[in-house]
């Protein structure tokens, strides 16, 4: 996503919307939607260690965080942190409790390209701390230390449904014993997906088109986003937050008549002023929230032949990532 993006969002609206059969739109039993790959990162933890692990009071450990960008874009911005140490732990020259953890910027990671096999970006980072003080005579103490990362990054995609004129669809699907293929889905590698709900994997639009129908009709239009990185979303500080744009693209110069609280536009801005409900479900892995628009469509573009509408996604975000290990200390009488 770039930097020309102005505003970033708290949250989409979950509108409940019926898809409606006949000449408003049609179900078709044969073809699947194509979703494409699931299971993605974006920026990954690949290790994180501390060295050693048992120790004494006042004992110097070494902490290392391994990052990689396991998704299909550019991770920036990419800073890390241990959580549990700050007031606790101990500056390794003066002894005193660290006042702030220690952000350790790291690079920019560009991602894998597979045409010839080549992993995506990785980067190592360090800290060095004396243990916390604890009271004479303890064994063991278990000390839990949290790595945390953020990075920003972006998922396009893009949606595409088959609208048809009814003519058309009457003399060479009907009468051939065909149906028009469900809407299909590409995406970007990243920890957001963009996704078709099941209720709609086989949706297509129908565009009544005699004379005495109207110029411009309106059809639904749902999707679906998906968290399916293991953390979250957190832009601006607010969690499940995105922002971006959605793009209407088609024969007849399609718009939304209604999306996300915006009207009559081919482009749909996501940011701080949009309508917004809660994506706070994208703070969980697998949390996802689903998304219902209508678009207006002329039918003057679907006389006598079938054609693709299209959105384009293209949505970016700071995305929050975790690991946890500890670290056994103990304090001589």
């Amino acid at each position: 996503m770039q930097k020309s993006r102005p505003i970033v969002i708290a949250i989409l609206v979950l509108v409940s919307m019926m898809l409606v059969s006949g000449c408003v739109g049609q179900s078709s039993s044969s073809t699947p939607a194509t979703i494409g790959p699931l299971p993605n990162d974006g920026l990954a933890i690949a290790s994180f260690f501390a060295e050693p692990t048992s120790v004494d009071v006042g004992d110097a450990v070494t902490f290392t965080l391994q990052v990689e960008n396991v998704g299909g874009v550019t991770a920036a911005n990419v800073a890390a942190y241990l959580q549990g140490v700050e007031g606790q732990w101990r500056e390794l020259t003066s002894g005193n409790p660290l006042v702030h953890y220690s952000i350790k910027q790291v690079r920019t990671l560009l991602p894998s390209n597979p045409t010839f096999n080549q992993a995506g970006d990785t980067d190592m980072v360090t800290w060095m701390y004396k243990t916390p003080t604890i009271a004479p005579g303890l064994q063991n103490f278990p000390a839990d230390v949290t790595a945390t990362v953020l990075y920003d990054y972006n998922t396009t995609g893009a949606m595409v449904i088959k609208a048809v004129g009814d003519s058309f669809l009457r003399t060479e699907y009907i009468a051939k014993s065909r149906t028009p293929v469900g809407p299909s889905i590409t995406n970007t590698n990243a920890p957001v997906k963009i996704l078709i709900p099941d209720t709609v994997s086989s949706y297509y639009i129908r565009v009544k088109d005699s004379a005495s129908d109207a110029a411009f009709q309106y059809f639904p239009v749902q999707f679906k986003l998906v968290n399916v990185g293991s953390g979250y979303p957190l832009t601006n500080g607010i969690p499940g937050a995105i922002y971006g744009t959605i793009s209407l693209r088609g024969p007849g110069n399609p718009v939304f008549s209604e999306c996300l609280g915006q009207t009559n536009v081919a482009d749909i801005v996501i940011g701080t002023d949009s309508a917004g409900a809660d994506l706070a479900r994208l703070k969980t892995s697998q949390g996802a929230v689903t998304v219902s628009c209508i678009m207006r469509l002329a039918k003057n573009s679907f006389v006598l032949q079938d054609e693709q509408i299209r959105l384009d996604f293209n949505l970016g975000y700071r995305y929050y990532i975790q690991r946890s290990l500890q670290v056994s200390i103990s304090s001589l009488q």
